[in-house]
Parts: C-alpha cells; sequence; structure tokens
C-alpha cells in the first residue's frame, strides 16, 4: 500500500528569506503573501530557493562582465529579483489556503513526486 511521503521541514526561519532579498534591497516584508509563501519553498527539501540564492550571487558577481557582452534588456536588480522569485508559481494558485499550498509545493518536488522513483511506481498500484 501506498504511503504518503513524510514532510522534512528544514525550519529557515522567515528572517533568512528577508535577508536574502535584503541584500538586493528589495522589501519582501511589505509583501506579507509572498514573504510566507517564499518561506514554505526555502523550508521544503531540495528546494529551488537555495538555487535561486545561488544565482542572485552569481549575477550579483558577474554583472559587468555580462551586461558588457550581452547589453541585456532588463536591469540587474530585475534579473535579481526574477531569481528569488521564479519558483513561487510552484506554491499554488493566489489565495490558496496553506495546507492546499503544502500539497501544491510537494507535487513540484522531486522528494515527494518523481515519476522514477520506487514509490511512485508502487502507487500506480493503490487504488484509493
Amino acid at each position: 500500500m501506498y504511503e504518503s511521503p513524510k514532510i522534512q521541514k528544514i525550519e529557515k526561519e522567515a528572517d533568512y528569506v528577508f535577508e536574502k532579498f535584503r541584500a538586493i534591497d528589495f522589501n519582501i516584508k511589505e509583501f506579507p503573501e509572498l514573504h510566507e509563501r517564499l518561506v514554505e519553498l526555502a523550508n521544503m527539501p531540495d528546494s529551488h530557493f537555495e538555487d535561486a540564492v545561488k544565482m542572485v550571487q552569481v549575477i550579483d558577481l558577474l554583472w559587468s562582465d555580462l551586461n558588457k557582452k550581452d547589453k541585456s534588456k532588463f536591469k540587474k536588480e530585475e534579473l535579481l529579483l526574477a531569481c528569488l522569485f521564479h519558483d513561487i508559481g510552484k506554491s499554488g494558485p493566489f489565495g490558496a489556503k496553506r495546507d492546499q499550498r503544502l500539497m501544491i509545493e510537494q507535487i513540484f518536488n522531486p522528494v515527494y513526486f518523481n515519476v522514477d522513483s520506487p514509490d511512485f511506481q508502487n502507487a500506480s498500484e493503490f487504488k484509493g
């Protein structure tokens, strides 16, 4: 019988997400629903939020070289924000309740929903 995956909380503080946005002069706390969703995403196992933070750091370090070669139509701050917001759609639609968001976040997280995993293969045998 299929067992639902165990939720592994990483327990990053809400201030962790705030600090990442503050580093690029964006006050995410002015947008409480977005801030809450990003904290949830940052606390999911194998979260892409950490990748987004790394991309922000890379863009910050290489911006002058990138902009010289490409003459980007985007401002540096827009690219940094895009990195940090890139996963927000994986937290569900506007107005979704926390338990609904958690379900959607798990569907998009390969730790929980990986078609190549034995658990997923066994789930196909599950008959409600």
